[in-house]
C-alpha cells in the first residue's frame, strides 16, 4: 500500500474514503455544524508578482516562504485539531467539526489556533528578497454554524467543496478584520461568550482558559482510493523518485465561471442543491476535457458558485488562450441546454503565475498564486450572464479566431488603473 496522496485531501474526506465505497461517491452530500477559521496572508500575492520578475531566484524565495510561512501555519492548524479543507492561493480554510468536538470546544480550538497563528506571523512578518525585505501580515476570521460538504464530478475525477453559513461567517469576519487581527463573527462569539476576551467589534484578544494542542489522527487510506481526487500529473509527481514538486513560474490561462442556479433549485436544501451542482460539474468536466484543461476547483462563497478551470498548468499548449475561449463558449452552450434558466458568467485572463505545492508535509495541495488569477475572478464578476469577459492579453492572442465586442478598459477592485 502507498499513502503518498493522503496529504492532498482533508481529514473529513479521508474518513469517508475509509468507509464503504459509496461514502465518497460523486453526488454525496454531508451536513454538520462546524467552527470555521478563514485566514488570508496579506502581501503574499504582491510578493509573488515581485518574485515573478526576477526569475529563478524568485522561485527560491517563494519556496522558502511556502516552507517557513505556509508550512508552519498549516502545521499549527493541524496541531489544534483543525482540518484544512481548502487552499485558495494566499488563503486557507479550516474546519472544527461538531461531533469531534462540542460546539463551544470547537470554537475555542479555532480561537486558540488563530491566536497562535497571529503570534507566529509576528515572527515571520518580513521576507528577505533580492530586492529587499517584503512585509507579510495575516487576517483571520472565525465563524460557526451549519455547513455542507459536497462530493462532485466523475468517478475518475472527483472534487469536493464545503459551504454554508459557518463558512460565510468566517469569510465575512476576515474581511472585516485589519491585518494581524482575529475577528469573531457573532455566530462564533455567541458560542464562547465569557470564555474569551474580545473588544466591541468582535476582535479576539485572549482566551481565559488554556487550550492545549491536540493533533488529530489522519486515517491511513490507500492511494488507490485517494487518486480520483488528485490530478494524475500531481499523483505521478508524488509517486516518482524525484520527490516533492516545489514550484515554478509559468504562463497560465485561468478561466472562472460563476453559475447561478435555476430558480427551481432550492439553494437552502443541500441535497437538492448538490444534485443540481453535481449534474452541472459533471457536464462541465466533460467539456473541459475536450480542450485538455483542468477543472481544478469548485467554490461556493461570496463570489457565488464558481468553477476554476486551468489551461497551461499540468498540461500546456501553444494555443491555450484559444482553447480557453472555445471551452468557455462550449460551457455556455452546454449550460443553456442542460439548464435554460441557469446564469453563467465567465472571466478569462493570461499571465505568469506561480504553480506549486502549498502547505505542510501532513496537509498540502497543488495551487496557483498570482494577481492574474484574482483578475480572472473579477472579470467573471463583471461579466453579464451568458457572456465571456476576457483580458486584453487573451484578446490579442486569439483575435483572428473570434469576433469580439470591445467594452473598453474596466475598473476592478485591487487595481489602480483600469484593465484593458
Amino acid at each position: 500500500m502507498s499513502y503518498k496522496l493522503t496529504p492532498h485531501i482533508p481529514r473529513w474526506l479521508l474518513r469517508r474514503l475509509a468507509g464503504p465505497p459509496s461514502a465518497a461517491a460523486p453526488g454525496r452530500v454531508y451536513t454538520f455544524d462546524a467552527a470555521v477559521l478563514y485566514l488570508d496572508i496579506v502581501g503574499f500575492t504582491a510578493l509573488t508578482e515581485e518574485m515573478a520578475a526576477i526569475g529563478p531566484r524568485g522561485v527560491e524565495v517563494l519556496g522558502r516562504v511556502l516552507d517557513t510561512v505556509f508550512g508552519t501555519l498549516v502545521s499549527t492548524i493541524s496541531a489544534f485539531g483543525g482540518d484544512v479543507t481548502d487552499f485558495g492561493g494566499d488563503a486557507i480554510t479550516s474546519l472544527w467539526v461538531v461531533g469531534e468536538e462540542r460546539p463551544r470546544a470547537a470554537v475555542l480550538r479555532a480561537c486558540a489556533a488563530a491566536l497562535n497563528l497571529r503570534a507566529l506571523m509576528g515572527r515571520l512578518n518580513r521576507v528577505e528578497t533580492p530586492s529587499g525585505p517584503h512585509p507579510l501580515a495575516i487576517r483571520l476570521g472565525i465563524g460557526y454554524g451549519p455547513a455542507a460538504a459536497f462530493i462532485l464530478g466523475s468517478e475518475d475525477q472527483r472534487l469536493w467543496t464545503v459551504a454554508g453559513p459557518a463558512m460565510e461567517g468566517a469569510v465575512a469576519a476576515e474581511l472585516a478584520a485589519s491585518p494581524n487581527q482575529v475577528r469573531l463573527h457573532p455566530s462564533a462569539l455567541e458560542q464562547v461568550g465569557a470564555a474569551v476576551a474580545a473588544d466591541e467589534d468582535g476582535n479576539l484578544i485572549s482566551i481565559h482558559s488554556l487550550v492545549r494542542p491536540r493533533p488529530p489522527r489522519r486515517p491511513p487510506v490507500d492511494d488507490v482510493l485517494v487518486q480520483p481526487f488528485v490530478h494524475t500529473v500531481v499523483a505521478s509527481r508524488e509517486w516518482s523518485a524525484a520527490g516533492e514538486f516545489i514550484g515554478e513560474f509559468r504562463p497560465v490561462v485561468p478561466l472562472f465561471v460563476r453559475c447561478d442556479p435555476p430558480p427551481t433549485v432550492d439553494t437552502d436544501d443541500p441535497p437538492a442543491f448538490g444534485e443540481w451542482l453535481n449534474t452541472w460539474v459533471q457536464a462541465a468536466q466533460s467539456d473541459v476535457r475536450r480542450f485538455d484543461g483542468w477543472l481544478s476547483e469548485v467554490e461556493i462563497g461570496d463570489k457565488g458558485n464558481v468553477l476554476l478551470v486551468q489551461f497551461g498548468t499540468l498540461s500546456a499548449h501553444e494555443d491555450d488562450e484559444r482553447r480557453a475561449v472555445e471551452c468557455a463558449l462550449t460551457l455556455l452552450e452546454t449550460g443553456r441546454t442542460l439548464f435554460p434558466d441557469m446564469g453563467l458568467h465567465v472571466g478569462i485572463t493570461r499571465g505568469r503565475l506561480f504553480e506549486g505545492t502549498i502547505g505542510s508535509p501532513e496537509r498540502h495541495a497543488h495551487s496557483l498564486v498570482g494577481d492574474e488569477i484574482n483578475l480572472a475572478a473579477r472579470l467573471m464578476s463583471l461579466a453579464q450572464s451568458g457572456r465571456v469577459l476576457i483580458s486584453g492579453r487573451v484578446r490579442q492572442a486569439v483575435s483572428r479566431y473570434f469576433a469580439f465586442r470591445d467594452v473598453g478598459p474596466v475598473v476592478v477592485r485591487g487595481r489602480r488603473q483600469p484593465v484593458p
